[in-house]
């Protein structure tokens, strides 16, 4: 969905600061609201600690240039739509700067008419782009997940009786056998090839459910109930900023909880040194939305995997450690709820403060009230 112009987030950087002034007062004027920045070093910096939707950044600036400063923001954000500005562009700038990821131009002296369209130009692009990949990532659990939920059910069968026969096997035998260690270890090893089987049907997706109001809260401190003993076995500090006034959520209880367990036994594993685990909650955009956040002080996702930690059996862990679902499981749940789920992370290449924090968006039981009366 495209954003209202007062929701796009819009950087300008120039050096020259009469004309960011100028500029930014044209937007403010359209119904932008607009930032600033008089150097690439200044944006940079932004970048780091807010999105922005568009940057609109002049290629010749002191210091770091805009080929270097839009280099650096795209390590930054990727997201970012960035709209290169210069009263002077060669071939060479402009083809280097489409390499590095711009995606148009605005020659000085700008028109406001002019730098209002190419802002909403990149926007659209960037939405069109975001619904591409949501929909290719959609088609990929949808095709995986009918594939896992025939796997899952394949293997079900012999994987009951492994572990009954070794029940009883068991049963029969004295502790002090020696046998009776070996199939301790079969029935440890049947056990968790189930859960392996047990996360491809949730995978799947196959178990109906019915909705109802849910009180996220409420489902996050059950879910911290089940995980308390972990933390603190690994030295884990656990704080709560949760908005007492919600809004409720419409949805399946067992499915959220299934999300909010995902990312907390991630976020667990990645702090094997002892950690800090922040969750809250708030309600956004009047009560429309229901926002999560949950945060580690773990050592981050590197960049070359940020791209494909929601990818189906993409997983970082030891081989025996995950199966590389949860992540997928839990993007195909909260899309199935109508939220998204998105991340942002710190490695120690980037920042001396380390972590990574999952943000999760659902619609809240008033704003889906307000859908369906506007369909009547």
């Amino acid at each position: 969905m495209l954003k209202k112009k007062s929701d796009i987030t819009v950087l300008l950087v120039d050096d020259e600061e009469e004309l960011v002034k100028i500029m930014s007062k044209r937007l403010a004027v359209r119904g932008f609201k607009p930032d600033t920045a008089l150097s690439g070093e200044e944006a940079v910096s932004k970048v780091k600690e807010k999105h922005f939707d568009v940057i609109v950044l002049d290629i010749a600036m002191p210091g770091i240039d805009g080929i270097q400063a839009l280099k650096k923001i795209k390590e930054e954000d990727k997201d970012s739509q960035i709209i290169m500005m210069t009263g002077y562009a060669t071939v060479e700038k402009s083809v280097e700067a489409m390499k590095e990821g711009a995606i148009d131009f605005l020659e000085k002296p700008v028109n406001a008419d002019m730098l209002i369209h190419k802002i909403l130009n990149a926007h659209e692009a960037s939405e069109k782009r975001r619904q591409e990949v949501h929909m290719s990532h959609t088609e990929k659990l949808a095709s995986i997940g009918t594939l896992a939920a025939g796997v899952a059910h394949e293997l079900n069968n012999p994987l009951t009786i492994i572990l009954g026969m070794t029940d009883l096997m068991l049963e029969e035998i004295s502790v002090d056998s020696k046998h009776y260690e070996n199939l301790k270890a079969i029935e440890r090893q049947g056990t968790n090839a189930k859960r392996i089987v047990e996360n491809l049907l949730r995978f799947a997706r196959y178990t109906a459910y019915t909705e109802e109001d849910i009180d996220i809260n409420q489902s996050i401190e059950e879910v911290l109930t089940i995980v308390r003993k972990t933390l603190m076995f690994n030295n884990i500090e656990i704080k709560c900023e949760m908005d007492k006034s919600l809004p409720i959520v419409r949805g399946i209880p067992g499915e959220l909880q299934q999300v909010f367990l995902n990312i907390i036994t991630n976020a667990i594993y990645e702090m094997k040194s002892g950690g800090k685990l922040t969750i809250a909650t708030q309600s956004i955009q009047d009560g429309e939305k229901v926002e999560v956040r949950i945060a580690d002080t773990g050592p981050g996702i590197k960049r070359r995997h940020q791209d494909r930690i929601f990818d189906p059996f993409f997983t970082t862990k030891n081989v025996g450690e995950g199966t590389g679902l949860g992540l997928s499981v839990s993007y195909g749940l909260v899309a199935k709820h109508g939220g998204k789920i998105t991340f942002d992370t710190k490695t120690k290449d980037e920042s001396l403060v380390t972590g990574t924090e999952f943000i999760i968006t659902l619609p809240s039981a008033l704003q889906i009230n307000e859908e369906d009366n506007y369909d009547r």
